[in-house]
């Protein structure tokens, strides 16, 4: 089994261990994913979340090659893998007028 990056997160980048940026079209093998190498990282914009699009394929029989053995592969389904960012250290929204007073606006809808 395999994975293929199939499009980029919107928000942020997929980064192998901590270090190499993902693009379009990289193979993640099963192993990479299961080692914890891969890193989600938000561009720090307020978003609280993205999504990652693979596709997924099965390797089959081995077969020769030109460059020795590789696989056959059958594509099984295209999955996103969502992400949810939780913010850490961010301050509340704080409104401090330097001169004069703030007026709060109410609408009203009639119902």
């Amino acid at each position: 089994m395999r994975l293929l990056l199939s499009g980029l997160p919107k928000q942020g980048w997929i980064t192998e261990f901590g270090k190499r940026k993902l693009t379009v079209g990289n193979e993640i093998s099963v192993s990479l994913l299961s080692s914890g190498a891969l890193k989600y990282e938000h561009d720090d914009s307020e978003t609280t979340a993205d999504q990652v699009p693979f596709s997924l394929w099965l390797e089959t029989a081995p077969r020769n090659g030109s460059y020795g053995m590789s696989h056959e592969s059958t594509w099984l389904a295209n999955v996103t893998l969502p992400i949810i960012i939780v913010p850490v250290n961010d301050q509340r929204f704080k409104i401090s007028p330097s001169k004069g007073h703030i007026t709060p606006v109410v609408q009203v809808k009639d119902v």
